[in-house]
């Protein structure tokens, strides 16, 4: 069966969302990533081992919670959406197997197979 994606529109406003971003994030799409999420769910939370620049000034100016940390499977409990940018194969191996054991929806733009949901080009 051939079957090609389908366009599927998703509500965050009542979703808490986690934006895991790596060391290796491009800081544009990162920064781009947040100001779009904040705008969709006032429950946004961001971690980064190593925040740019950037990506502290767009989470200041969003009003975006951002931890400088790296990840650790305990910081996807609560969450309802999960994407995940940047990050080492090892930690996407685990964020992919905890968010499908937990139930959590996944994004990883970078690896589109193993995601719930990708983004639309450009989004």
């Amino acid at each position: 069966m051939n079957c090609h994606p389908l366009p599927v529109l998703i509500d965050l406003s009542d979703k808490t969302v986690l934006l895991l971003s790596g060391k290796d994030a491009g800081d544009p799409v990162t920064a781009k990533l947040v100001r779009v999420l904040s705008s969709c769910t006032p429950r946004l939370k961001v971690l980064s081992p190593a925040p740019s620049p950037l990506l502290i000034q767009v989470s200041e100016e969003n009003q975006i919670s951002l931890e400088v940390k790296g990840y650790d499977r305990n910081d996807l409990y609560g969450a309802d959406v999960v994407f995940g940018i940047g990050l080492a194969p090892a930690v996407m191996d685990d964020v992919y197997a905890a968010c499908h054991t937990l139930g959590i929806r996944l994004c990883m733009p970078s690896q589109p197979s193993r995601s719930d949901f990708t983004l639309q080009e450009g989004f």
